[in-house]
């Protein structure tokens, strides 16, 4: 069950501690969060997950993935930007 913005913030305050309001999360995606890095504390979301809840927001798959790498994944904000990664199905 894909945990709230509430639930993965309450997460990453004991995962992470005092950093954790430094982490960015990015709006929306929340059902694609697997977890957290520490050095730097950084959220962790699922590329796959990303795309599909686009998808499932009614974009074609091909501007579902273009969105995401340029206006996700594209938007660097420094070091507590959150981390996307390929995960294993």
């Amino acid at each position: 069950m894909p945990m709230s913005r509430e639930e993965i913030e309450e997460f990453l305050e004991e995962a992470v501690g005092r950093d954790a309001a430094d982490i960015l999360l990015p709006d929306g995606f929340e059902r694609a969060f697997i977890g957290a890095a520490l050095d730097p504390p950084r959220a962790i979301f699922s590329i796959e997950l990303c795309i599909k809840g686009l998808t499932e927001q009614g974009m074609s798959q091909e501007d579902a993935e273009e969105y995401f790498w340029f206006n996700v994944a594209g938007s660097h904000m420094g070091e507590n930007t959150p981390l996307f990664i390929y995960t294993l199905t």
